[in-house]
Order: C-alpha cells, then structure tokens, then sequence
C-alpha cells in the first residue's frame, strides 16, 4: 500500500500512509498479534480513576443504595457540591 502509486496520488492517503512507517507498522502488527482480550482492555485516566474511587467510597457509606434513582440522586447532589466548590475556589482566587 505504501508503494502504490495511486494511493500516494491522493494527498490524503499519503499523509495517512506516512504515519505508517517501518517502526511504526511492526508496533501495529505486533499489537494485532495479541488476543483481544489484553487488546480490548479499557484504560481510564487519572481523574476518572479519582472519581470512581469516590463512588465507590460513598456506595460503601451509603449501603442503602439499592435503586437507580438513589444513585442517580447521590451522584447529581455530589456534581452539584464538586461545580459549588470550584466555584468558590476561582472566587477566592481572584
């Protein structure tokens, strides 16, 4: 694909086969040769990390929290606090 005259014709596809270079395309491959279960694994940021372990601090606090809607409400009132508290902290720092 990286030597077809036509591809390389199209400006697009040049761009995108340039990504596609010797050290490159060995990574690619070698990631494919992995099952799909390592592959499809989901990674989370650090912030999202935070945040889960905060929910799940609060659901072991609150172990009536059976229903949908109790969550929901907890979680909502929990944004509301976080948006309030930033909020006073860019106050404060101006």
């Amino acid at each position: 694909m990286r030597r077809t005259k036509s591809y390389l014709g199209n400006e697009h596809l040049q761009k995108a086969l340039a990504v596609l270079d010797k050290d490159n395309m060995t990574k690619l491959l070698q990631y494919l040769d992995r099952p799909t279960a390592t592959r499809t694994k989901v990674r989370t940021n650090n912030h999202v990390e935070r945040c889960n372990r905060v929910i799940r601090y609060l659901e072991k606090v609150r172990y009536k929290w059976r229903r949908r809607r109790k969550i929901v409400r907890h979680i909502l009132l929990q944004f509301e606090n976080w948006i309030k508290r930033k909020k006073n902290t860019v106050a404060m720092a101006a």
